[in-house]
């Protein structure tokens, strides 16, 4: 599973490098070698863990969507926050006159720790590696 990890590591980098990736990675077209070498590094990352071919697609659908998501809705200003956790300057306002109307939120916002720029996609990746490893043990037992 470690080369998985480093697979989305990676991933996570090229779209940093590459801000025009968005765009020219959704809805169908046809792949070029560049994204089709991307999904054979993944599969085989994926080739002794007991998954079956379909699971091992399925697995890098899973995390090749995930990087695109959490980056879209932090940066597409989706979310009341940045990459980085800072609140919106409106947001910041709201939820100092109001923020009353919003405990659960407000709680969560000031008793949360300082964030890297990944640290939602890597709470995200984390979550996912577990849950494909839960499965991968079940088939080893």
């Amino acid at each position: 599973m470690s080369g998985y990890q480093e697979w989305a590591h990676q991933l996570w980098e090229a779209w940093d490098r590459h801000p025009w990736l968005p765009g020219a990675t959704i809805g169908e077209r046809i792949m070029g070698p560049k994204e089709i070498g991307w999904t054979e590094v993944a599969v085989a990352a994926l080739a002794e863990t007991g998954l079956n071919g379909s699971e091992q697609m399925d697995a890098v659908l899973l995390l090749s969507g995930h990087v695109p998501n959490t980056r879209s809705v932090t940066s597409a200003g989706t979310q009341p926050w940045t990459r980085q956790r800072q609140l919106s300057p409106a947001l910041s306002v709201m939820l100092d006159q109001a923020g009353d109307r919003f405990p659960a939120l407000s709680a969560a916002i000031a008793s949360a720790g300082p964030s890297t720029p990944c640290g939602s996609c890597e709470f995200g990746l984390q979550r996912r590696l577990d849950g494909l490893e839960v499965l991968i043990t079940q088939r080893t037992r």
